[in-house]
């Protein structure tokens, strides 16, 4: 499951500001916005669209063109940081923005996130597995651009299709142990007396403990996909179409010691 069902659809669509640092995401293969802009529409409505950059070259320039980005140009890498830096405190002040969707991989974005998270906006990062750790820690949520795409047709690089990585077996999601507690984790924390949890809830509290969190990175696009691969938890539909899911420990998880590990009333009742 994307970021898109992890979260409730909003009654009315937010209004993003699309952000790229392009200096910091050059060496990118392909034409990564054409992904990034499929994804960002789940954030909402992307009513401003910058890229920063030296775009004296080809590589960004069709791509910016074909998405409306306004291109801020200059040739000095440290320029296009601190144009970047104050165009952001002018939307904070002066524009009615919801969400900012930052794209690059320097730690310099992480204070201009950190101080946009102070003022209460949701912040998004995009960047690759190179990208500076203060800056995905610093971001609501995280995505590495290399998970864009592996659930369309549309990713490609050097005319090679792009392949997902291997979906782990259940065998194998349940010796990762740290992955193993967040997902228990997330479900204790959230259910209710008869121990249910909705999916959507656990979703959120995931990317609250880990900003960059991907159920894509095991090889899996849903995050349900991924809970049902670990064979550690039920799943009920709580909707007619069966697109609202909750979620619960099994009794007979077969991880040994996972009840001790997160106790629950509904566990010793039984």
């Amino acid at each position: 499951l994307g970021a898109s069902s992890l979260y409730d659809a909003p009654a009315e669509l937010e209004r993003v500001a699309v952000v790229i640092d392009c200096p910091s995401a050059s060496a990118w293969p392909g034409r990564p916005v054409d992904l990034l802009m499929l994804e960002v529409a789940q954030w909402g409505s992307a009513q401003v669209r910058r890229a920063y950059g030296d775009f004296s070259g080809e590589k960004w320039k069709q791509s910016l063109q074909d998405h409306a980005f306004t291109a801020v140009h200059d040739w000095n890498r440290d320029g296009c940081r601190t144009a970047l830096t104050c165009d952001c405190m002018d939307m904070l002040l002066d524009r009615d923005i919801d969400t900012f969707v930052f794209v690059g991989n320097s730690g310099a974005l992480a204070r201009l996130a950190i101080r946009i998270r102070e003022s209460n906006r949701k912040v998004v990062g995009y960047g690759d597995r190179e990208a500076a750790r203060d800056f995905v820690v610093a971001c609501h949520r995280f995505v590495y651009v290399d998970n864009l795409g592996l659930d369309i047709d549309l990713c490609e690089t050097d005319h090679a299709p792009k392949k997902p990585p291997k979906c782990l077996t259940g065998a194998e999601l349940r010796q990762n142990n740290i992955l193993v507690e967040m997902l228990a984790k997330a479900v204790r924390d959230n259910e209710d007396d008869d121990g249910w949890a909705l999916l959507a809830t656990v979703g959120r509290e995931l990317h609250r403990f880990l900003s960059d969190f991907d159920p894509r990175d095991f090889g899996y696009t849903k995050l349900g996909d991924l809970m049902r691969a670990t064979e550690l938890f039920d799943f009920e539909a709580i909707d007619r179409d069966r697109r609202k899911l909750r979620v619960r420990l099994k009794l007979d998880a077969p991880t040994p010691g996972l009840a001790e590990l997160y106790p629950s009333p509904r566990r010793a009742l039984v």
